[in-house]
């Protein structure tokens, strides 16, 4: 009988646009050995680890003089999501499918297609999470700040107005005491306005951090070719007080769900 000729070919199966170039070694060092029955082969592989490819869909093609054959008796790293690595084992159970008792060809096609990597992780935080109560205390805040000044510049005016202490208009609290009110309001008010505005660019900041996660998160994925169009539905608009746009004190912030 003649000797049977085994024939092993590997192929890598590349995928469109970023893994062209990056993935063409990705299966490597494929080896066989048969048993001394010839009933079983073991089949041998490296996957190699390639930047944007987390694991490999490895498949094999058995053909008899040319001809493929439905192979069942096939066992071990292959199938969806293999992870790259050295030594990589396929279990041929060769009885299961094939007689090797006549002079024939046999070819051992290894087919290896990359899993793209996820995107970068990011974090499941909505962007907007926690922020309405910062932002509420920041307004808060900042708003009784101006209340106080305010005030402050009413009590002050009427110390202004009225030069004479002794004028009725100071029968409750006198003179004097109208201007030190005064400034006591507004250093209250100056505090509460830098307080209120502080926590508001807080918040403000982790606002934009976020904001920057999914721009990066975007970014790589599309880099890639795997989608990632991530779009918070947030709209700024501006906030009226009074009765025109000219007292307005900041920003609203809607969020559409």
């Amino acid at each position: 009988m003649k000797k049977i000729l085994f024939c092993l070919h590997f192929l890598l199966l590349l995928s469109i646009g970023a893994f062209a170039q990056t993935t063409a070694s990705g299966v490597s060092n494929v080896k066989i050995q048969i048993s001394e029955e010839r009933d079983k082969a073991t089949i041998t592989y490296d996957l190699a680890r390639v930047s944007q490819v987390s694991a490999y869909n490895v498949a094999v093609k058995i053909l008899l003089d040319g001809e493929s054959i439905n192979a069942i008796g096939l066992s071990g790293d292959l199938g969806p999501n293999i992870a790259p690595g050295f030594g990589k084992r396929i279990i041929w159970d060769i009885v299961k499918d094939v007689i090797l008792d006549n002079p024939q060809e046999l070819k051992v096609e290894v087919t290896g297609t990359p899993v793209a990597a996820p995107c970068m992780p990011m974090k499941t935080v909505p962007v907007y999470a926690g922020l309405a109560g910062v932002a509420a205390t920041g307004a808060g805040l900042f708003i009784s700040g101006l209340g106080a000044e305010s005030n402050s510049k009413e009590i002050y005016q009427v110390y202004k107005d009225n030069p004479d202490p002794n004028d009725a208009v100071f029968s409750e609290m006198s003179r004097d005491d109208h201007y030190t009110e005064a400034n006591k309001k507004h250093k209250q008010g100056t505090w509460l306005m830098i307080g209120g505005g502080a926590i508001l660019a807080a918040g403000g900041f982790v606002m934009i951090s976020r904001l920057a996660q999914v721009n990066r998160y975007n970014k790589d994925c599309a880099s890639r070719g795997i989608g990632g169009n991530f779009k918070p539905r947030i709209h700024f608009e501006p906030v009226m007080v009074g009765d025109s746009y000219d007292n307005g004190i900041g920003l609203a912030l809607t969020l559409k769900f």
